[in-house]
């Protein structure tokens, strides 16, 4: 029994060191490039590795080598049984202004073993509230939306393209 309990508290040890000691920032940098066979560029952020994650400050995001997106402060979070991904203060370019509000205060997504084949998070901005779940089995997004005012009177074509519950909120769905 006190061999079985050494194992496991060696095997506990080996896991914290693994992801203590982790090469984080490669881990960045393969994503990175993941994202660039789909044109997608994440330039001049500063990056900060700690224990169990990275921070990002100050990243623009490029897609097809127009400026999207602003990301003031981005924080990945590495452990055993639970990923996290937190932005915050992010600033869509004024292309999409036309269509949905520029500001977003946070998104917050994460995924846990426990339910392996989802990522699910929340959203809040300009646009009011928003929760939102990927499966990966499926490969569907869901977004349930609860629209601000400002997004009820200005927006109107982003309304309709979404389906409107009995509760007053409104869902996207697409399969990717």
């Amino acid at each position: 029994m006190v061999k079985m309990y050494r194992f496991f508290l060696y095997f506990l040890f080996f896991i914290v060191m693994l992801l203590l000691f982790f090469p984080k920032e490669n881990l960045f940098f393969a994503l990175e490039k993941e994202l660039q066979t789909q044109k997608v560029l994440i330039v001049n952020e500063k990056i900060d590795e700690s224990l169990f994650g990275l921070s990002l400050k100050d990243a623009r995001v490029m897609v097809e080598k127009m400026e999207v997106a602003n990301i003031k402060e981005a924080k990945i979070d590495f452990f055993l049984l639970y990923n996290s991904l937190v932005l915050r203060d992010i600033e869509l370019s004024s292309v999409v202004g036309n269509f949905f509000p520029t500001h977003i205060r946070f998104v917050k997504m994460h995924y846990t073993i426990f339910n392996p084949l989802v990522v699910s998070g929340n959203a809040e901005g300009d646009f009011g509230t928003a929760k939102i779940e990927f499966s990966m089995k499926t490969d569907k997004l869901l977004i349930h939306l609860k629209p601000s005012k400002k997004v009820l009177q200005e927006f109107k074509a982003l309304l309709r393209m979404l389906k409107k519950d009995k509760n007053g909120e409104y869902s996207y769905e697409k399969t990717l």
